[in-house]
């Protein structure tokens, strides 16, 4: 893909100053430091192998020595890291698990480890890796890592005292180091696109939605609508440690040793799979992109007003996040004379918050209804 935009740019006599990257966040691949040989595959942001771990680690008497600290501290000095403390607890979408899984089951990985070959390496630390094909260069940068459950917002660094908490083998050998967003001070291997091309920027797929949509300044919102949803909340130059189940603080980015953004993030990561039942039960007949903007005009008199009665009835979604993921949904308080339009309102719209977005992206935004709906 690169070549062919090197080629393009070329034809257009245009000259390319430098490159930035965007990432999946939480997910990593572990290697041998020497050789560069990966342990294992790719292990993706979805994988749920650390699942029974967490589940066991959050009922474990650290898990509720960390909470009952953290609200002792936190009531006495209103500290908001003693108030994320409060509120710790283990999830397997972060890294640190499925690391930890990872490592119990590979003897392979035990010895590098114990001799201090292993590297783990998160995806855009990979792939920067690859572009710059420097074996000793292992770098990382902090909006890629905060959700990991590696890193630390609070301190703006690797987070020991948790990791040890919870039985993580932490040293400065295993983990990549940390630049600023922008001040990577790196550039490609000559010899991958016939020249040097400097990598100006990385940051997390999430933080570069909300950056490149213009959410800069306290209190933008960003809202990403794709196979799962992304709420993005700029909370300035503070971090936050909200109390609100599932909202956690994030860095949005650092843009140098003096500077750092902070985001307040919750997610859905099953809207997809939302419409998929929609339309294995004939609610939804098509999930074409077309037939579904249509289908959204649909749900709306001329006037665009909501239907009489309809204020009654309600949607819980499944895989509510406050306590952890619940397979069950319910639909209630419909009425006998509704139609399935009635029903497909009040599936998508009743489960939406209320409150004003700032930016809307990704395939679902393109939706022009959802787009009035959402910005009340």
């Amino acid at each position: 893909m690169i070549e062919s935009l090197i080629a393009e740019a070329d034809k257009l006599d245009l000259n390319i100053l430098s490159i930035g990257l965007s990432c999946h966040r939480n997910s990593f691949v572990t290697l041998n430091r020497k050789t560069l040989e990966p342990c294992h595959k790719i292990i993706t942001w979805k994988d749920k192998r650390a699942q029974h771990y967490c589940e066991k680690w959050n009922n474990s008497y650290r898990r509720k020595f960390l909470n009952l600290f953290g609200l002792i501290a936190s009531s006495f000095t209103h500290s908001e890291r003693f108030k994320a403390a409060r509120m710790f607890n283990l999830l397997d979408v972060m890294i640190a698990p499925r690391f930890l899984v990872i490592l119990q089951e590979d003897s392979k990985m035990q010895h590098l480890l114990s001799t201090n070959n292993l590297i783990l390496t998160t995806l855009d630390c990979w792939i920067l890796q690859k572009l710059t094909t420097n074996s000793d260069l292992f770098i990382t940068e902090p909006s890629s890592i905060s959700s990991t459950g590696l890193f630390d917002p609070f301190t703006n660094s690797w987070g020991v005292q948790i990791l040890q908490l919870i039985g993580f083998p932490f040293n400065s050998i295993l983990l990549p180091s940390i630049s600023p967003t922008s001040l990577l001070s790196l550039t490609t291997d000559a010899e991958l696109f016939g020249r040097e091309i400097e990598i100006s920027a990385c940051l997390g797929d999430a933080q570069s939605a909300a950056f490149g949509s213009g959410c800069i300044q306290k209190g933008d919102v960003n809202l990403s609508l794709g196979t799962g949803a992304i709420l993005d909340f700029v909370s300035g130059g503070e971090v936050h440690a909200s109390m609100c189940g599932g909202v956690y603080p994030l860095i949005g980015w650092k843009l140098d040793e003096q500077s750092t953004t902070y985001l307040l993030e919750s997610k859905f990561n099953h809207l997809i799979s939302s419409l998929k039942w929609g339309n294995l039960i004939n609610l939804i007949p098509s999930l074409a992109p077309t037939e579904l903007n249509k289908l959204c005009e649909e749900l709306f008199n001329e006037e665009g007003e909501d239907l009489e009665d309809e204020d009654i009835t309600c949607f819980i979604p499944f895989g509510l996040e406050k306590n952890g993921n619940d397979d069950c949904s319910s639909l209630f308080g419909f009425i006998f004379f509704y139609n399935f339009l009635i029903i497909i309102r009040v599936r998508i719209f009743r489960q939406m918050p209320v409150f004003f977005l700032n930016r809307l992206d990704a395939e679902t935004s393109k939706s022009g209804v959802i787009l009035l709906k959402s910005s009340f």
